[in-house]
């Protein structure tokens, strides 16, 4: 359903394991650690730049719903 902007200058990566560049990133997904997660390759941003998650419009429901989005920042 998520897809990365098209307006931005950097991408959403889909990923299990660890990243592309050493002594950075994950090693797992946050709840099994078997699953995947989402990341943005830093190494090849520059001040500036932005990386966007979009997503279709989402109704909401009665009673109200709950979005939770956990985040992690590793790395010189």
């Amino acid at each position: 359903m998520w897809s990365n902007s098209k307006s931005d200058n950097l991408d959403w990566r889909f990923h299990r394991s660890y990243t592309q560049t050493i002594n950075t990133g994950r090693s797992a997904d946050h709840t099994t650690g078997l699953g995947y997660y989402l990341y943005v390759e830093s190494s090849e941003a520059r001040p500036g730049n932005r990386a966007e998650l979009v997503s279709p419009w989402l109704s909401g429901l009665p009673g109200g719903q709950c979005f939770k989005f956990y985040y992690m920042m590793y790395g010189n």
